[in-house]
């Protein structure tokens, strides 16, 4: 058999419509290597816990980019078996 013949990736994609309110402080975007070994609400937590232990004056986009790296790592770390690709707003 082909590699054209067999359904080796889904193409249709999860999405979510979310209304962003006054207290939402940030948006994760992460394929499913992250969602595959936590929850939304354990990312969130994992992400506030860096933000609130960052001590480097470097900005925001350092902070946010550090972040995403240290996601990232913590689903490798949690034996992710996909890919892992993180932004966080």
């Amino acid at each position: 058999h082909s590699f054209k013949e067999r359904d080796y990736v889904i193409a249709t994609p999860y999405c979510q419509d979310v209304t962003l309110e006054q207290e939402d402080s940030i948006l994760i975007l992460a394929c499913d290597g992250v969602w595959d070994v936590m929850t939304d609400q354990e990312a969130v937590n994992f992400v506030h816990k860096f933000i609130d232990s960052y001590k480097d004056p470097k900005g925001i986009n350092t902070m946010l980019t550090k972040a995403s790296e240290a996601l990232v790592q913590e689903a490798l770390r949690r034996d992710t078996r996909d890919n892992v690709t993180v932004m966080i707003l």
